[in-house]
């Protein structure tokens, strides 16, 4: 599966975050034969910073361009394995997934 994903990183979930996520979807990708591409778009302070508003046309035309372009029928498309967490939590206060 190949999947256009369109990424803001900044106000609430910080660049650091996104940074890792994507990370995490390109190893799901390596793992499963899934190729993940993203276009980074500015919103909030940073596009305040950059452009003078919050959110450029610009940038709002990327994002309805993009989201329509990832075509996943259903999480059974991924083939991933399933994880079952129990509801108690384990040490650290956590609560304990097993694959």
């Amino acid at each position: 599966m190949n999947c256009n994903i369109t990424v803001i990183p900044g106000d609430g979930i910080g660049p650091e975050i996104v940074r890792e996520a994507c990370g995490v979807l390109d190893k799901v990708g390596a793992v499963y034969g899934h190729t993940f591409n993203y276009t980074k778009i500015l919103m909030g302070g940073c596009s305040i910073d950059e452009y003078g508003v919050p959110l450029t046309d610009e940038a709002l035309e990327t994002a309805k361009r993009v989201i329509p372009s990832c075509s996943v029928q259903s999480a059974a498309t991924w083939k991933l394995p399933l994880v079952r967490c129990s509801s108690e939590p384990a040490s650290g206060g956590r609560s304990s997934c097993d694959p």
